[in-house]
């Protein structure tokens, strides 16, 4: 469990890049919902990626542009 806690907390992948199949979950909301993104990553901040530059690469996936 506390492993689970570590990664839920710390190490959470970009929309797009994780396991669940976040397109067909996004499908399934109305469209006029507001939406946000919460992707803390402790790794790329210890390797110096700044938050403006963490916010880019989320951006850059345009996921939400493809459903």
């Amino acid at each position: 469990m506390a492993e689970m806690l570590r990664q839920a907390r710390n190490e959470r992948r970009s929309p797009g890049n994780g396991d669940c199949d976040l397109s067909g979950l996004l499908r399934c909301l109305p469209a006029n919902i507001p939406l946000s993104q919460e992707i803390p990553t402790v790794q790329l901040l210890e390797q110096g990626v700044s938050g403006l530059d963490r916010a880019q690469m989320a951006l850059d996936r345009e996921l939400l542009t493809r459903i």
